[in-house]
């Protein structure tokens, strides 16, 4: 049983699990409601009105993987989420990083998902030593018949009892 507060004292431990969520997000896109009419700008001379109740899709995906917010966006670094460069709130601040949702309407479950899936990986890795089997391919795409980011392929692990 691990005390909920080692769990919090596990720094490393939350930035790999917040990088893994950033290139892995639960939901690939999520939709958000405009509540007052706004104008966008790109910054390169184009702007698109958005009316009230207009409705905005957001590629959570596509999102985390962009350059101008995470350099190396392809790379697993979970350095990047140190708290000595602002943690996990620098990337939710600037609402780039999203795997469970922000606002209003994040997800319910967020504190409940993130102490169970932490002490799964703490309880697993003190038992077994954790490799990708060689049969997984490199970038597994994601299936385009599920709603959810799930591969189309399996993703196999060989655990090795310590």
């Amino acid at each position: 049983n691990i005390p909920y507060e080692k769990l919090l004292e596990m720094q490393y431990l939350d930035q790999v699990y917040y990088e893994a969520l950033r290139l892995n997000p639960p939901l690939t896109y999520t939709t958000k409601e405009c509540s007052d009419s706004y104008e966008l700008d790109n910054g390169k001379g184009h702007k698109f009105q958005m009316g009230k109740k207009s409705a905005a899709l957001i590629s959570i995906y596509s999102l985390h993987r962009d350059a101008e917010y995470y350099p190396h966006a392809d790379t697993f670094e979970p350095e990047r989420f140190n708290v000595e460069h602002g943690g996990v709130k620098a990337f939710k601040d600037k609402c780039v990083l999203l795997p469970f949702g922000e606002g209003p309407r994040i997800c319910l479950g967020i504190k409940l998902a993130n102490v169970k899936v932490k002490t799964a990986i703490v309880e697993v890795l003190r038992k077994f030593e954790v490799t990708v089997n060689e049969e997984v391919l490199k970038e597994p795409k994601i299936s385009a018949k599920e709603f959810l980011n799930i591969k189309e392929c399996n993703i196999l692990l060989n655990f090795k009892k310590l």
